[in-house]
């Protein structure tokens, strides 16, 4: 995959579709540092787009993993707005389940399980596609 992913980068191709796999890219922490770079960096000109939105999502669960829970639950609800603005509904459904585990692992259980009740409706009205739906 990182030896066809790349093409595009500096030839002038679209933007966008070159940040497409660099952010689901988290096999080694290195490469996947190194390609979350690319990723943003590529993205950082271009309009809100469901890309944007994979990367503040794959953020907001790796603060949730450090522990840091607010910042966490602020960059899901980051992914949830620019999802909204692309009529991203399944980036929407997962920062949904992002913000409350963000919420109920801080110990807001009542509001973490409201949130993670809307973000189970969302992803049962959906298509979603497997790699966000585990």
């Amino acid at each position: 995959m990182a030896d066809t992913s790349c093409r595009g980068i500096c030839d002038g191709r679209p933007r966008r579709p070159a940040g497409r796999p660099q952010a689901r890219l988290e096999l080694e922490p290195g490469p996947g540092r190194g390609w979350r770079a690319t990723a943003e960096r590529l993205l950082s000109d271009q309009p809100d787009c469901r890309e944007r939105g994979q990367l503040l999502n794959q953020e907001a669960y790796g603060l949730i993993v450090l522990g840091e829970f607010e910042t966490a639950h602020d960059r899901a609800v980051q992914a949830f707005d620019v999802g909204t603005r692309c009529s991203a509904r399944d980036i929407q459904a997962f920062a949904l389940n992002l913000q409350a585990l963000a919420l109920v692992r801080a110990g807001e259980i009542e509001r973490g399980l409201r949130v993670l009740d809307e973000s189970l409706a969302a992803a049962g009205a959906l298509d979603l596609d497997p790699f966000d739906s585990g």
